[in-house]
């Protein structure tokens, strides 16, 4: 007969038919499935974590690893054996790093054996730790650890998995705001007259190309092809040999022409092929500086010249996919898609303004109704 098993605590299922209780378990990466002969809840378990502890000690000592003797061990395990098989760049490799060390220092495993690490732990510290940092940060935490959890029971050195009640916090919907046309007119404008040409050339460069902070202070001359109107662009946490060829935009050229033609005429460093264009690897004090003095609505970071770069090419009508492109994301458009919903519902409501699908009908072939006569 067959039987139909309902899963009633972790690794325990009770089948329907029979009303008896089963161990379904993982050893090794392997299901496996044993009759614990009892209709007994209190016995089953009993009965699991005997039989847990068995396989553990069986699987700990035949298998050419030897176990960890603590939570500790294990991250320690997982960063020498898992990681070297994941292809993660530098800036993905330093953010796994960054992870495991919040691990070991909020949840209280360090030293704690891993059969001892139980679901109410992992809930006192999700409750914790949830208050400390944003959504997503809180998400990649709870994916580390259940990867390392499961690294351990993929190896037969733990059973369970405590991390099983952890639900991924819903993340705020993204709401770029940056500065309108207006604002960023003013805002270079008062950056120039405070005669902060580097801040103001770094300013204008993100807003005309899209690049990110740290690629726009490490564009070199040699990376802007002016006579093919291209420029190339590595990319965040990217090899320089990785290198992704973008349009060179009208405005980003025309100012990089005057930067250099400055440079020329004042006869100073930083035009030779393998020097940086932008002098400065930042400019955040004089970015709020001129913000504040301008009257602006707020206060602009290098990130929102990125935005506004964005958002112009949205309302002048370049496709999702091909903006997607030009800022070097990978997803086709999907984040542009999610992170700018509210603006595109903006300019659909333009656009639908702007359709005219009515017909206009001929005047010869119109009937005009008579009127209706008024009752007696």
């Amino acid at each position: 007969m067959k039987q139909t098993l309902k899963n009633v605590a972790e690794n325990l299922w009770k089948s329907q038919q029979s009303g008896r209780y089963y161990a379904i378990l993982k050893v090794n990466g392997r299901q496996v499935k044993k009759s614990l002969k009892t209709d007994d809840y209190q016995l089953a378990k009993r009965k699991l974590r005997e039989l847990e502890r068995d396989y553990q000690e069986r699987t700990g000592i035949v298998g050419s690893e030897p176990p960890p003797k603590s939570f500790k061990e294990l991250v320690a395990k997982f960063t020498r054996i898992v990681l070297p098989t994941r292809p993660l760049k530098p800036l993905a490799q330093l953010d796994y790093t960054t992870r495991q060390t919040a691990l070991l220092r909020y949840t209280g495993f360090a030293k704690m054996p891993l059969n001892r690490i139980t679901m109410i732990d992992c809930q006192k510290w999700f409750a914790k730790r949830r208050l400390m940092i944003s959504a997503q940060r809180m998400n990649n935490e709870v994916g580390l650890l259940r990867d390392i959890l499961e690294f351990a029971r993929d190896n037969g050195w733990m059973m369970h998995d405590p991390t099983a009640k952890l639900e991924r916090l819903k993340l705020p919907r993204p709401n770029p705001d940056p500065p309108t046309a207006d604002e960023f007119r003013r805002l270079v404008g008062t950056l120039r007259n405070h005669r902060d040409r580097d801040a103001g050339d770094l300013v204008e460069l993100m807003a005309y190309s899209g690049l990110r902070l740290s690629e726009a202070c490490g564009l070199k001359w040699q990376d802007v092809d002016f006579d093919r109107g291209i420029f190339y662009i590595a990319g965040k946490g990217r090899d320089e040999t990785e290198r992704d060829v973008v349009p060179l935009f009208p405005a980003m050229r025309e100012l990089l022409l005057k930067v250099r033609q400055a440079r020329q005429t004042r006869k100073i460093e930083g035009i030779k092929p393998d020097d940086r264009i932008m002098r400065v690897n930042g400019c955040r004090d004089a970015l709020k500086t001129a913000c504040r003095e301008a009257k602006l609505r707020r206060s602009f970071t290098h990130h929102d010249m990125r935005r506004y770069f964005t958002t112009r090419c949205m309302e002048q009508g370049v496709p999702i996919r091909t903006l997607a492109g030009w800022l070097r994301h990978k997803d086709g458009g999907a984040l542009l898609l999610r992170t700018y919903a509210a603006h595109q519902d903006k300019h659909s409501l333009e656009m639908a303004s702007k359709i005219n699908l009515s017909v206009q009908l001929d005047a010869d072939n119109v009937v005009p109704m008579r009127a209706a006569k008024p009752n007696a």
